[in-house]
């Protein structure tokens, strides 16, 4: 089942997993690379991205991650973010916890 690292339609993705993974108000705990605040690094995510797909099994670089767990109606309880390495082209990770609603 995809999950939303790497589905062409990350929002689906999302539906799928506030559906079938969490219980209705259950949390989600996630921890995923995506879009780099800097406008440096994002402009470079954004050249490399089509590149970087058929080089690594459809992976993203430049996936708003707070924005599409908001969009899968995930409430975001925590959310911490920083570059992980130095390598900040694919290493800006957002981590946190997300509480979804009571219905599904």
């Amino acid at each position: 089942m995809k999950t939303g690292r790497n589905d062409p339609c990350p929002a689906a993705a999302g539906k799928n997993i506030k559906n079938r993974i969490v219980k209705p108000g259950g949390n989600l705990i996630f921890c995923e690379h995506g879009i780099a605040p800097d406008d440096i690094i994002l402009k470079w995510q954004n050249r490399m991205n089509p590149i970087w797909k058929k080089v690594s099994g459809g992976c993203n670089l430049n996936r708003p991650i707070p924005h599409l767990i908001k969009k899968s109606s995930f409430k975001i309880k925590h959310l911490d973010m920083a570059y992980m390495s130095s390598f900040k082209l694919a290493s800006f990770n957002y981590w946190g916890t997300a509480k979804g609603s009571l219905k599904n």
